[in-house]
């Protein structure tokens, strides 16, 4: 199945939802709780990233001897903090969402060999030539609920850990549209669509090598 429709859709791409997150959700209580609901104030990106730069000046981890490290990102509305330029083949990610934001994913996908653009170019280009450069499917899809880490968490590849491992270079989007809610990701049964412009054309994008 595939998770991430790189088709024109409403200016953007359009997400594939797995049905079942649907029952992950159900069975394990991951609709916002009422505190999430009645957080008047929505964190913006400039928030997040002043909140990451006073936890610390390196989002990676490094975790006990012979497992792997560990990027922690945060997501806002709508922007990444956290992602460093260069990251050691291995680590892992963990993605968290701010409470009050709107639900978000971390669609990472790996550059072709020998593309220099940066990733403000290419999210640019007209979407035929981006479907072309990025016709397979992505590494990994990460999905994060307001106010949570990793919840649900990988939904691409099912049953995968959040890891890179081939070198190389490699970016980041989240493309949700604008305005999506949780409960549209708990009864999605195909394609996340939604008149809201998508997320990684508001910004929220990044990119990083492993070495």
């Amino acid at each position: 199945m595939m998770y991430l429709n790189m088709n024109l859709h409403r200016r953007g791409m359009r997400r594939l939802v797995p049905v079942a997150i649907v029952a992950l959700f159900i069975a394990g209580g991951v609709a916002c709780s009422n505190d999430d609901a009645t957080d008047s104030t929505t964190p913006t990106a400039a928030d997040v990233a002043t909140e990451t730069d006073m936890t610390s000046d390196d989002s990676t981890t490094t975790a006990a001897s012979g497992e792997a490290d560990v990027i922690d990102v945060t997501a806002a509305d709508f922007a990444f903090a956290g992602i460093p330029d260069t990251v050691p083949a291995g680590s892992r990610f963990s993605l968290t969402t701010a409470a009050g934001a709107e639900p978000h994913e971390m669609v990472v996908m790996k550059v072709p060999d020998g593309e220099t653009r940066s990733i403000e170019d290419l999210v640019a280009l007209p979407m035929e030539e981006l479907e072309a450069i990025f016709a397979g499917d992505p590494v990994m899809v990460l999905i994060s609920m307001p106010g949570t880490t990793d919840t649900p968490g990988v939904v691409f590849p099912e049953g995968a850990q959040p890891t890179v491992t081939e070198p190389g270079r490699y970016i980041v989007i989240c493309s949700f549209p604008e305005g999506t809610t949780p409960e549209d990701i708990e009864n999605a049964q195909g394609p996340l669509e939604g008149p809201g412009t998508p997320h990684f054309m508001l910004g929220m994008t990044g990119e990083f090598t492993v070495e």
